[in-house]
């Protein structure tokens, strides 16, 4: 009988452990998360998204073609840049929509620190968000 017990308590310790492992945490996306802050790329050291005063500053790696990126546009130097300025973000769950005259990006926050854009590039930041 009190191996029983014994076995029991040791399945539903399992089990609670088993499940809390392999739990999907949802980020929630906030507008706010996206002013004052810079997320570099986890792949591409010349890719960054500047969110700072107002405007949003993109730097990418020139070999790097994105959907929100004219081909045309991209000249022959190391890094394309560009600026959105009075950038707005609009949020859906875990989504941030970023746009701006003639620019529209989708951005999901992935983990706390840590957003993926429509190509699945990922980014992080060093500033932490609060987590919901």
């Amino acid at each position: 009988m009190r191996r029983n017990t014994y076995m029991i308590f040791v399945l539903i310790f399992i089990g609670f452990f088993i499940s809390g492992c392999t739990e999907d945490k949802e980020y929630l996306a906030k507008p706010e998360h996206l002013q004052d802050v810079i997320f570099h790329s986890q792949e591409y050291a010349n890719h960054h998204l500047l969110f700072l005063d107002g405007n949003l500053e993109v730097k990418v790696d020139r070999t790097i073609i994105k959907p929100w990126i004219n081909p045309l546009e991209v000249d022959s130097g190391e890094v394309y840049e560009f600026v959105v300025e009075d950038y707005k973000v609009k949020t859906e769950g875990n989504t941030y929509i970023v746009s701006g005259k003639d620019f529209e990006m989708k951005l999901e926050r992935v983990a706390e620190r840590m957003i993926k854009d429509e190509s699945g590039d990922i980014f992080s930041t060093t500033q932490y968000f609060d987590k919901e």
